[in-house]
């Protein structure tokens, strides 16, 4: 595998931080200014059979044809069942992860939930030293919990502005909350943990050499289409039967399914050529962006929890890419300078 250039690395972490915010902007602005009543689950669906056509498509050009593709597919796909079956563990945790979040904002107030899901980052930290070998410095790991810190402080403003708005409906879940804490904060817990494994594991998967990216991915969406189709028709059953599977999929509904899967194909390239904690601070600068568009789009409210996840966030980043020099480094420097 070719190792991309800082530029590249660079590139691809912005892209996916601008794909991010535009996708977040997106939803917002279809669900509060077009006021939308398209199911959510069956965006996450199609998002997914999107990914898979974009994917042979590619398979398609780079093979050089019809039988060339199919050919590489059954030798890839069929000879290697044990490496596509490995690839359906992070699909049933993202299933998981799903459910657990619907379970957790059942149980408890939402600007809970947002912050204590933010622990997915520290988790994936730690699952990157424990299944991948990385090594992280006490600096980085500051500069890991201060990310957590600061996009948890984002989420908790960007939830109780929200909730604000429907005062009464929270307060009237506010005794059910009160009542499943525990399962909401378990179920919570739970999600976070899935996120995290999830990331950790496609990355270890797709930086083994023996199959290309683009292969990798393709045997992820064998698993993550049923996987997703079978989520929406459990959750939204009734609700697709009364309205169907594709109501209110205006312009922008498509233009949100289109920026999400495109961002989450770049996802695998970011995974291939940094790690799951770069990337995570990728979509910590995305959440900041998305809020200050927020901001200038719809009026929304920035208080001091924003300024404050905001700050931590920008110095989160800083410290983690500009590591303190070895004491060897110094002591050298020091003594030229004698």
């Amino acid at each position: 595998m070719k190792e991309a250039s800082y530029f590249q690395k660079a590139a691809m972490l912005a892209t996916l931080a601008l794909t991010g915010s535009a996708y977040v902007v997106l939803l917002r602005y279809s669900k509060v200014v077009d006021n939308l009543r398209y199911i959510s689950s069956t965006v996450v669906a199609v998002q997914e059979v999107l990914k898979m056509l974009v994917t042979i498509c590619v398979l398609f050009v780079e093979c050089g044809g019809f039988k060339p593709t199919m050919s590489m597919l059954k030798l890839q796909v069929l000879d290697k069942a044990k490496g596509t079956f490995s690839m359906a563990l992070p699909s049933c945790l993202y299933a998981l992860q799903n459910n657990m979040i619907f379970v957790s904002l059942a149980n408890m107030d939402v600007p809970i939930q947002q912050v204590l899901f933010q622990l997915k980052i520290p988790f994936t930290a730690f699952l990157c030293v424990l299944l991948l070998g990385k090594s992280l410095t006490t600096r980085q790991w500051f500069a890991v919990f201060m990310i957590f810190t600061g996009t948890g402080a984002i989420e908790y403003q960007s939830a109780y502005g929200f909730l604000k708005n429907g005062a009464a409906k929270a307060e009237q879940k506010t005794s059910e909350h009160e009542d499943n804490f525990v399962v909401g904060f378990v179920a919570v817990l739970v999600a976070s943990l899935c996120s995290a494994l999830a990331g950790v594991y496609f990355e270890k998967m797709i930086k083994q050499e023996d199959s290309p990216i683009w292969v990798r991915n393709f045997q992820m969406y064998i698993w993550s289409i049923p996987a997703t189709l079978l989520s929406s028709f459990l959750q939204d059953f009734s609700k697709i039967k009364k309205e169907g599977f594709f109501v209110d999929y205006t312009s922008i509904v498509w233009l949100i399914i289109i920026v999400s899967s495109l961002g989450g194909i770049l996802v695998s390239f970011v995974l291939l050529h940094t790690d799951n904690v770069t990337k995570s601070f990728a979509a910590s600068t995305s959440l900041v962006l998305s809020t200050f568009a927020s901001y200038l789009l719809f009026e929304y409210n920035i208080g001091i929890y924003f300024a404050g996840g905001m700050i931590l966030v920008c110095c989160a980043i800083y410290v983690y890419a500009h590591p303190l020099p070895s004491n060897k480094h110094r002591l050298v420097s020091t003594s030229d300078e004698v």
